[in-house]
């Protein structure tokens, strides 16, 4: 009998699920389908502020410096984060689904309900993005690595809690833009 509150098999099914289930841009998608499914104006507000976020942030922080998003080959990741597409055809597989995620589906979301959203749904999208904190946290803790390299680098020079302020003030101003 181990000392572990999980069955020995859950603890890479539960570092699986967290694995998978830590990105913003998954937790974005997840907040248009909603919207698309509810029609409700809280998610609505919710899904335009996170696909908002969710351009800036790949598109800012790839324009600096691709390899603080990806674990993955440092050659790989610059050459499927431009904005023309590769030669080489996996590597133009990959960047058509990460524009797909990251610029695509963003405007699809504003195009699909920035002309029908209503005001006053600032709450919602505070409360939507520290859900995300909070799972994103748990994520890093049951992995020991974060879901982007950058908060690691953001981490290691003692400015993760100033990061995660700025998520929340640039999460904010374009929730008073939008609701």
């Amino acid at each position: 009998m181990g000392g572990s509150f999980f069955p020995s098999a859950s603890p890479s099914l539960l570092s699986k699920a967290t694995r998978n289930t830590q990105f913003f841009t998954l937790y974005a998608q997840a907040w248009a389908v909603g919207a698309w499914i509810t029609e409700h104006p809280a998610a609505i507000s919710v899904a335009l502020v996170t696909e908002a976020m969710v351009f800036c942030l790949y598109h800012g922080v790839t324009a600096y410096k691709p390899t603080l998003l990806s674990y993955g080959d440092r050659e790989m990741v610059y050459s499927v984060t431009r904005w023309a597409p590769p030669r080489f055809a996996l590597h133009a597989l990959i960047w058509l689904g990460l524009h797909i995620q990251h610029t695509f589906s963003p405007a699809y979301v504003w195009y699909t309900f920035f002309p029908t959203r209503e005001k006053g749904h600032e709450a919602y999208v505070l409360a939507a993005l520290a859900g995300y904190d909070l799972w994103n946290s748990f994520c890093w803790y049951v992995n020991g690595k974060p879901a982007y390299p950058i908060q690691t680098a953001l981490k290691d020079k003692g400015v993760l809690g100033y990061a995660r302020l700025v998520f929340y003030a640039f999460g904010i101003f374009i929730a008073l833009f939008v609701c």
